[in-house]
């Protein structure tokens, strides 16, 4: 008896398992070249990233820096302030006239404050329009009680 001859076969699997080996080799070189380029780039965008930080800190020290040499100005309180600008502060008084249909015309007071203002040398009294819009009879009082009358310059 002879015995079979297993040679093509083993012959055929040997190549086949070296096709197998180099595929797998190539597969695997083609992996971790992909897998190195993914790294490579994910390690130069932690670079971009750690050069924003850095500049963010130092735009940050800058601004600390800014924040502490403010100076910071005393508030002034209400009653400084009154203090201040007391003698400028006026009432500004007059007389309305109403149509009232059963009695006729009607004066009516109105009311309202202003404040003095220097313009080149004459002085003036800024007030809103509505306190004396059509009104007669024209006062300005002063926190003294002096009481001078008035006339409307413009509007």
């Amino acid at each position: 008896m002879s015995e079979p001859n297993n040679f093509p076969t083993l012959k055929a699997l040997v190549i086949f398992s070296l096709i197998l080996y180099l595929g797998s080799v190539s597969f695997l070189g083609f992996t971790i070249k992909e897998l190195q380029k993914t790294v490579n780039e994910e390690n130069e965008e932690i670079a971009k990233l750690n050069d924003q930080i850095s500049q963010m800190r130092n735009e940050l020290s800058h601004l600390k820096e800014k924040i502490h040499n403010v100076s910071v100005q005393p508030a002034f309180s209400y009653t400084e302030i009154y203090e201040m600008i007391k003698d400028s502060v006026v009432v500004v008084r007059g007389k309305i006239v109403r149509e009232n249909p059963f009695f006729g015309k009607e004066y009516a007071s109105v009311q309202g404050s202003g404040f003095i203002y220097n313009y080149s040398g004459t002085i003036i009294v800024i007030t809103n329009n509505h306190v004396i819009e059509g009104a007669l009879n024209i006062t300005i009082s002063f926190l003294n009680g002096d009481t001078y009358p008035a006339q409307v310059l413009g509007r």
